[in-house]
């Protein structure tokens, strides 16, 4: 091989290379520069474990731009709210589709539809099914009983009515159950002494497709464990394995998140879901929550974050 053949060689393979490196393109991370958008993730989830965020409905959390940052910490779901008072009931999932979120990753709230109004529920699963939602979110629809406004037996029975939908038409089709009942201090439903987890159990004992999730999230993190714990036991054993997962709260500094992660690692679990509701603009608590997510090995950290991100405008 002559030097002139061999340069073009070295040549050949540098330029390859840096083509096909994963460095990101665009290191100025000055948010007022106009160049904002990195090319490459930060984080990737690591196999059999899946995080999500439930973000503040503020319409300034929704921009392509935030949405795009969001997506490069390695967040698998995002929960979705259709809200008929507004203009644009499917303005979450407008902007999730135009940030290139896919509709496999969205989780979508069917509460503003639940109560009483069975036909509309199911137009609204027909829709988000036809755009490839398969998984449904009710937020504490028992634990809504307690200011006696609903009647549990008739919310509990239109649950298991609901989960029969989806299995009859949709069977990949999930729904998940937000509760926040814990079994030591539990409360007695209004029309008897039953708890309201006798509810749950007799939903869980008859659907298949339902999973329950605990969303319980002010209290210390040591407490949070125990939470998760008798939550745990009590639905996740007992039926078929089917507490998927946890929410957490944006209000934990980085070291509660880690004792946070420890404890869903020792219950095996595979879900956790921040809930960012809170607060408009928290990127330190999601890059915390994620950090920690990375050290307890459900992540996998392909580079730093930048110490700023998007801005809320």
């Amino acid at each position: 091989m002559t030097k002139h053949h061999f340069f073009l060689l070295i040549l050949s393979i540098l330029m390859l290379y840096g083509c096909n490196s994963n460095q990101p393109t665009e290191v100025n991370n000055n948010i007022n520069s106009g160049k904002l958008y990195r090319p490459y993730n930060y984080y990737s989830p690591a196999a059999g474990k899946s995080l999500g965020i439930w973000l503040h409905y503020d319409q300034r959390c929704w921009t392509t731009a935030k949405l795009r940052e969001l997506t490069k910490y390695g967040i698998t779901y995002l929960h979705i709210y259709y809200d008929p008072n507004m203009s644009d009931p499917d303005f979450q999932y407008h902007q999730a589709v135009s940030a290139s979120i896919s509709s496999d990753r969205l989780i979508c709230l069917l509460k503003p539809h639940f109560y009483g109004d069975f036909s509309n529920t199911t137009n609204l699963i027909n829709t988000m099914y036809t755009r490839g939602i398969r998984r449904f979110y009710i937020d504490e629809p028992l634990e809504a009983v307690a200011n006696g406004v609903w009647e549990s037996s008739f919310i509990k029975d239109s649950i298991i009515v609901l989960a029969n939908y989806l299995r009859d038409n949709y069977p990949e089709a999930r729904l998940y159950i937000g509760s926040c009942t814990d079994f030591i201090w539990i409360t007695p439903r209004v029309t008897t002494s039953e708890p309201i987890a006798k509810d749950y159990w007799d939903i869980l004992s008859v659907c298949s497709n339902v999973f329950m999730m605990n969303d319980s999230y002010t209290l210390s993190a040591n407490q949070q464990i125990s939470f998760w714990q008798n939550f745990y036991y009590n639905y996740y054993i007992d039926y078929e394995r089917r507490s998927l997962g946890h929410f957490t709260d944006n209000v934990y500094d980085a070291s509660e998140y880690s004792s946070l992660f420890s404890g869903a690692q020792q219950l095996g679990l595979n879900y956790m879901c921040l809930y960012n509701a809170n607060s408009i603009d928290d990127w330190t608590s999601i890059r915390n929550f994620c950090e920690a997510a990375y050290s307890a090995g459900w992540l996998t950290k392909l580079q730093d974050p930048p110490a700023t991100t998007i801005p809320i405008d």
